[in-house]
């Protein structure tokens, strides 16, 4: 069963609320976790390449030095075509209510590029990699330091919706992409999700398309081309295996869809790992 594309953050330490990672995508291969969301504001800082954030219906640019933020609730991932490297911290709501800081109360911009801010991000990631005698206070100190700049600075303007007032078509597609996300290996049509979402076909597609970047069969196929590189590199599948346990039941259509959103062949996906593991 497909995961759930909202993310509830259960297991944050509320001690250390925050969630703080490395990402590193080439290309479409491996581009980002599927379409999600959560209650957190997200903020990626890119190190190296570039790449592009699907953030509700914008498409932010992820350029190295600069910082995307994803406000809370909205639909998300990351794309993107070559190399691209980026810190990805989510905050947590214990922080910025311990702090009464704002931070996902209302919209943020969505692209900064500031020295002031780079700094700060700059200083979060030397402490988290060093990890130095009470370096988790150190943490802390300089995320309340950069919400704060951000709520500060950064405010989307005060004519912007409030984050509390939900778009409905954003739920539209979010209750589809959850949908899509558990049935995409069945056999699954666009009629089959119009239903499941209540609108017409014409409206739900056009929609779906400008909040994602994707057809519809586009992220059918994307989820599906997901689930293949996943079994090809357990090992424990060949291709057509992986094929058929993906959804796709027609070999040429999968390699060349495979390869079209993957960057490669599932062939070439497979001598590469016989490759690994014939090193000593």
């Amino acid at each position: 069963m497909q995961p759930s594309i909202f993310e509830a953050h259960r297991d944050m330490d509320p001690r250390f609320p925050i969630i703080f990672h490395l990402d590193t995508l080439q290309g479409p291969a491996q581009s980002g976790e599927a379409l999600h969301w959560h209650e957190d504001v997200e903020l990626l800082f890119c190190i190296q390449g570039e790449g592009c954030v699907l953030s509700n219906a914008s498409r932010i640019p992820l350029k190295e030095g600069e910082l995307a933020v994803v406000n809370a609730n909205h639909l998300h991932m990351v794309l993107a075509e070559g190399l691209c490297r980026y810190y990805c911290l989510i905050v947590g709501k214990a922080l910025t209510q311990g702090l009464d800081l704002p931070l996902g109360e209302f919209l943020l911009q969505e692209r900064i590029a500031a020295p002031e801010i780079q700094t700060r991000f700059q200083c979060i990631i030397r402490e988290m990699e060093e990890r130095q005698p009470y370096y988790k206070p150190a943490v802390l100190a300089e995320v309340a330091a950069l919400s704060a700049l951000i709520c500060r600075s950064y405010a989307a303007g005060e004519d912007a919706p409030q984050n509390a007032r939900r778009d409905n078509r954003v739920e539209m597609v979010k209750s589809a992409v959850a949908y899509i996300r558990a049935n995409c290996v069945q056999e699954l049509s666009v009629d089959e999700i119009c239903r499941h979402a209540g609108f017409s076909k014409y409206y739900f597609c056009r929609t779906f398309k400008e909040i994602t970047g994707f057809t519809v069969v586009g992220y059918i196929n994307f989820l599906r081309c997901q689930n293949a590189r996943a079994l090809l590199s357990s090992g424990e599948y060949n291709i057509s295996e992986s094929a058929e346990r993906s959804g796709f039941h027609n070999m040429s259509y999968f390699t060349r869809t495979y390869k079209a959103l993957m960057g490669g062949l599932p062939s070439e996906q497979r001598e590469s790992l016989r490759r690994k593991e014939q090193k000593p």
